[in-house]
């Protein structure tokens, strides 16, 4: 079963198209998960998990029960608050 798994594979590389398909998506997966790890600078991660922590019991989770969009902010405050900003 494993082998023929291993065969499949070996035979899907050997197509030039499926081959370089392939291997973008593999590349596109590890740039993504490379930029996900990167930490963004002057944002303290404990606080934003606090927040989201917040957010979420406060907002309802936004699934299922109530059908209204409710948003945890109003629009004209900024994305991220003040308090989550790291400052030097």
């Amino acid at each position: 079963m494993i082998g023929q798994l291993f065969n499949t594979l070996a035979n899907c590389l050997k197509i030039p198209e499926l081959r370089s398909r392939i291997l973008f998506t593999a590349l596109v997966l590890a740039v993504a998960r490379v930029i996900a790890l990167t930490p963004v600078p002057g944002l303290d991660g404990s606080k934003l998990a606090l927040y989201f922590a917040e957010t979420a019991k406060t907002s309802g989770g936004g699934v299922g029960g109530d059908k209204k969009l409710r948003l945890p902010w109003p629009i004209q405050r900024p994305l991220i608050p003040n308090a989550l900003i790291h400052t030097c």
